[in-house]
């Protein structure tokens, strides 16, 4: 089961804004290993950066050594009620510590070494990682129903019900749009058709530019979902119309051509027989 375009387009923006952040990683990466091969080149020919970060590690190193004893203890005196209840409250409090701790500045002493490619591989990983689930987010979205239908079983058949009669209500509404839209332009001879270089070199010369059609701007494209030319797709044979359907929608107007005189005659009783899917649909529900 493919993407539809919806979920296509949020992949896309997905994959921008990862696809920056991976480029901005990489010239980190990058620039960390140039950095490192500058001051390597520089030390072997000038034998400076290195020995001044050498001098400053094996210099500046401090070390605090801190020892001593923290004691404290709280008394409270009297033999109340209130402070006996203080004393309780206030014993917690009480401690004795030794403290003996070496604090130094070892770690963030200049010691330059060179990134190690396990940890470039994990950082990169990880990006390829955060695509794949965002790839699959969108097949996890779609479980939610299925999930909710497992525990709900009449709500869900009820929304299947729901969806399926207004997506087929919406269908026909569509398509008898559509059929009116066109018809009219054709006869206003409104109704133009966009062709571009190529299609019309493959028009005009069909022997020699043949090998054209695997370029997308030479095919086709739908009247009415406007998706490109694929499998199935039908042009219509009328002489002088050439208009293209996909598979889909070529069965959906019961393989009659919309822009020419085909099937003219019959669009009133097409339009007639719809309406009466429509009512028959809704009848049975």
């Amino acid at each position: 089961m493919g993407l539809s375009k919806q979920e296509k387009g949020q992949i896309n923006k997905g994959s921008g804004r990862l696809l920056l952040r991976i480029i901005i990683a990489a010239i980190i990466c990058y620039m960390d290993s140039l950095l490192y091969q500058i001051a390597y080149i520089l030390y072997a020919f000038l034998y400076f950066p290195i020995e001044v970060l050498d001098i400053i590690a094996r210099n500046s190193r401090v070390e605090y050594h801190q020892e001593g004893e923290h004691v404290i203890d709280i008394k409270v005196y009297g033999t109340g009620f209130m402070s006996a209840l203080v004393r309780n409250f206030l014993l917690r409090f009480n401690m004795n510590q030794t403290l003996d701790k070496v604090t130094s500045n070892h770690h963030c002493l200049p010691d330059p070494a060179e990134t190690d490619d396990l940890i470039v591989g994990f950082i990169f990983g990880t990006y390829i990682l955060v695509w794949v689930f965002m790839y699959f987010e969108s097949f996890g979205l779609r479980m939610r129903h299925v999930i909710a239908g497992f525990f709900y079983r009449k709500r869900e058949k009820k929304r299947v019900l729901h969806l399926y009669n207004e997506m087929f209500r919406r269908r026909i509404g569509f398509l008898a749009t559509v059929r009116k839209r066109i018809r009219k332009s054709i006869k206003r001879k409104e109704y133009k058709r966009h062709v571009g270089f190529i299609v019309a070199l493959q028009r005009q010369f069909p022997r020699w530019f043949k090998w054209l059609s695997v370029f997308q701007s030479a095919k086709e494209n739908c009247i009415i979902c406007e998706d490109s030319q694929g499998p199935g797709f039908h042009l219509c044979e009328t002489p002088g119309c050439g208009i293209g359907y996909c598979q889909q929608c070529w069965k959906d107007v019961k393989k009659r051509c919309y822009a020419c005189s085909r099937g003219e005659e019959d669009s009133d009783d097409e339009d007639e027989n719809l309406s009466t899917d429509t009512s028959d649909l809704s009848g049975s529900e």
